[in-house]
């Protein structure tokens, strides 16, 4: 049996420039699509980041490059639980510092934004577990 643990998936990725990055180019890609589900956290609707346009595209938000670091370093791509019904707030607290330890050593950390809540007439992580799937590839897709 195959199992994978994205919090601790590590890929060794070239220098990347971009802050975020959209899984699928649409919504008619996306597998699965629910026009109820989002990819974004709580407390992100009112900000300047969140776009309405794309609010059911799943996407991977780049953390500032470790200093000093080199191409290539390792990738971690960081997970927030929220059983399949929301996104996780935990970009204050406990997952910031996380964050922070591993650039700090020289790993650059990813956060993934998948939809939620769970889908319907579908098994409940099925949205999520496609969004990690593609997340994997996306980034596999720009590493060294």
């Amino acid at each position: 049996m195959k199992r994978i643990c994205l919090a601790v998936a590590l890929f060794p990725l070239a220098l990347l420039s971009e802050d975020v990055t959209d899984l699928w180019d649409s919504t008619a890609n996306v597998p699965h699509f629910q026009e109820g589900q989002i990819a974004i956290q709580p407390n992100m609707k009112n900000s300047t980041t969140y776009r309405i346009d794309k609010r059911g595209i799943p996407y991977l938000r780049w953390y500032s490059k470790p200093s000093g670091a080199t191409s290539p370093m390792p990738c971690i791509i960081l997970v927030s639980g929220g059983a399949y019904n929301n996104i996780g707030d935990f970009s204050q607290s406990f997952y910031s510092d996380w964050q922070k330890k591993l650039t700090a050593v020289g790993i650059q950390c990813v956060d993934l934004f998948y939809r939620t809540p769970r889908p319907e007439g579908l098994p409940i992580h099925q949205s999520g577990w496609e969004d990690a799937q593609r997340a994997v590839r996306v980034i596999r897709s720009q590493a060294a």
